[in-house]
């Protein structure tokens, strides 16, 4: 994980209970396998993809907030635990996201910031808040999915 005090990258990631801060407007443009959501279904692909993490063994302790520049919109299906969505109309979700993650750094809740921005990742990192970039979080999340289904 990237973030204040550095650190490296582990080769997978940890079973201990993490809320994981995604900046859902970044990462859905971007994925999956570099070709991209498609934009007609970009954010149910990318949901869904975020429900398949959540029903991991090795994430069962861990969250997933997700965040979306915008005003709310009808997603067309249920959202569930652990995983929220947030729709962030009148202010950015880089700021929600960095206001999440300071407030559960204060409170001892590990949490990671999950973006490529590297603007939001400057700023995280300045504030203490741990990162993982869009790719380095899809490619470990690949792993641990192709694990699951073995």
């Amino acid at each position: 994980m990237r973030g204040a005090g550095g650190g490296g990258l582990s080769g997978r990631l940890s079973s201990k209970p993490t809320q994981y801060l995604l900046d859902a407007s970044n990462f859905a443009r971007r994925f999956p396998g570099g070709s991209g959501f498609s934009p007609d279904l970009a954010e149910a692909e990318f949901l869904g993809w975020v429900e398949e993490l959540a029903a991991l063994p090795l994430l069962a302790s861990s969250s997933f907030r997700v965040y979306f520049d915008g005003p709310f919109r009808e997603l067309g299906f249920p959202v569930r635990g652990p995983v929220s969505v947030t729709f962030n109309e009148g202010r950015s979700a880089d700021d929600s996201l960095l206001e999440t993650g300071e407030f559960l750094l204060s409170c001892g809740v590990r949490a990671v910031l999950v973006t490529s921005d590297r603007g939001l990742q400057s700023a995280a990192g300045a504030r203490g808040v741990s990162w993982l970039s869009c790719e380095d979080f899809y490619r470990l999340c690949s792993s641990e999915l192709g694990r699951g289904r073995r």
